[in-house]
């Protein structure tokens, strides 16, 4: 029996079960007993309502923990298979493709670490596994893309095969895009979280990833950027979750890694980020002024920095470090007497829909000897063509002090 049929069969029991959950959209009407959680690792979780992380455990295929609601689907023998094959799915592929990708992480970006509370990554998607193998020491990731916010799918509400089917295949489809290429593809998740309701934004993807690499979900939030710049509750008969309105759709993730002792948040904007949108939405660049931003990562980034001013000149002003591969700033918008540079990887050529991108002055660098280090591991758009490469530029400590 393949992965998705044990997939369907699980929903379309625990359905049946009619396991007690809370609705995400409803929390007045929740439980009462699922906000009785342990105090754990210097947190209090008892100040927070244990669906988010029940009900997402749950999505990733990873086991109940003590006191879930869902507790008891531990002992049917459909839940083990499906806990087992998605289990080893995830497994097997970190164990894969991430080990290098964290010896290089430990080896290069540990100053950048160290210093870290705020991490941008413009143009993400759905992006934590990456954001937070590069930079797993980050207090607050601001995330932002043209897909929608969506929500975390009460599995009360799956009530029909169909239904059921198309969440998990869609689910598959953007896992698939990650793993396969070291990026969404924005074409595949505009489709696929479109397709079915229950999948129909990044919040479902951001919090499999986060479960699936030992977090806690503490709390999610639909929000919205106000015309002052302030993160507010979103008003919901404005938030029709469209990148394209005048209103700015966000979502924010609170949680938690093993051993802290605060909370972490990572915050998701879906908003059209060109300048001429964004007259129709001035709160969005007040917003990130307010910001204090340690590391700007930017990878698979469509090569947008390009021509987006004003988000390229947010970047480098704002950062202290910025962390990228060829489709982010382009190299000649870096001032060599502000920043350091150290490069890896290859670059000689792009793949040809962007090849009005390349960059002649970064080609003179790779081929220079000696200038890039090997890398070890293939990511964004040069995976595909044994081109992939990446640049940290810090900020030197005379511009920083000036």
């Amino acid at each position: 029996m393949n992965k998705a049929n044990l997939l369907i069969i699980f929903l379309l029991y625990f359905v049946a079960l009619s396991v007690s959950c809370t609705n995400t959209q409803e929390k007045e009407n929740k439980n009462e007993d699922s906000t009785l959680v342990e105090k754990k690792e210097g947190i209090d979780l008892t100040k927070y309502d244990r669906f988010y992380n029940d009900a997402v455990r749950l999505l990733a295929g990873l086991p109940a923990e003590e006191g879930s609601q869902l507790m008891n689907l531990d002992t049917n023998k459909l839940w083990k298979e499906h806990q087992e094959k998605f289990g080893s799915f995830f497994e097997n592929i970190l164990a894969e493709k991430y080990p290098k990708v964290y010896e290089f992480q430990k080896e290069n970006l540990k100053e950048a670490n160290d210093s870290l509370n705020t991490l941008f990554y413009p143009f993400s998607g759905p992006d934590f596994i990456y954001s937070n193998i590069f930079f797993p020491n980050a207090k607050k990731t601001i995330m932002l893309g043209l897909e929608p916010v969506g929500n975390i799918p009460n599995p009360q509400e799956m009530k029909d095969s169909e239904q059921v089917i198309k969440f998990f295949k869609a689910v598959d489809i953007a896992m698939d895009s990650v793993f396969r290429l070291g990026y969404f593809m924005t074409f595949e998740m505009g489709r696929d979280f479109n397709r079915v309701v229950e999948l129909n934004g990044t919040m479902p993807i951001i919090c499999i990833f986060m479960a699936q690499t030992g977090h806690r979900i503490l709390n999610i939030e639909r929000l919205a950027i106000n015309d002052n710049g302030e993160l507010v509750s979103a008003v919901k008969e404005r938030d029709i979750d469209s990148p394209k309105d005048d209103y700015v759709s966000a979502g924010r993730v609170t949680y938690m890694k093993e051993g802290d002792l605060e909370p972490r948040e990572l915050v998701y904007i879906s908003h059209d980020v060109s300048a001429e949108h964004l007259k129709t939405s001035p709160g969005f660049m007040k917003y990130l002024n307010t910001l204090d931003v340690d590391v700007t990562f930017l990878k698979a980034a469509s090569y947008l920095m390009g021509w987006m001013d004003h988000m390229r000149n947010f970047s480098l002003e704002k950062s202290d470090y910025v962390f990228q591969d060829d489709s982010g700033i382009p190299y000649h918008y870096f001032d060599s007497t502000k920043w350091d540079f150290q490069f890896w990887g290859k670059y000689q050529r792009t793949l040809k829909v962007f090849k009005p991108n390349f960059q002649a002055d970064l080609q003179k660098i790779y081929a220079t000897p000696n200038m890039a280090k090997p890398l070890e591991f293939g990511i964004g758009y040069g995976i595909r063509i044994n081109q992939s490469n990446l640049m940290l530029a810090k900020k030197n400590k005379l511009v920083k002090i000036i």
